[in-house]
């Protein structure tokens, strides 16, 4: 499961010095998550990077996302 989040509820506020709201579940979705192969990394990276994956969505991921977490 690939969970989308965004940041759009977290702002500064002046009167706490510092930033609140937090992170909000826009989706999950369903994905196939696979390293990144050693040949195909140099080919498309032109580097090896053994962090690199491939994510293989079952569905269109959500027009307005921050940033995701898989597990």
């Amino acid at each position: 499961m690939i969970k989308f989040y965004s940041e759009k509820g977290k702002h500064y506020d002046p009167k706490v010095h510092g930033y609140v709201g937090g992170n909000q579940l826009v989706s999950e979705i369903m994905a196939n998550v696979t390293d990144l192969g050693t040949t195909r990394s140099v080919q498309i990276l032109g580097s090896i990077n053994q962090e690199a994956k491939v994510l293989r969505l079952l569905n269109p991921e959500p027009p307005d996302w921050s940033f995701f977490n898989y597990r």
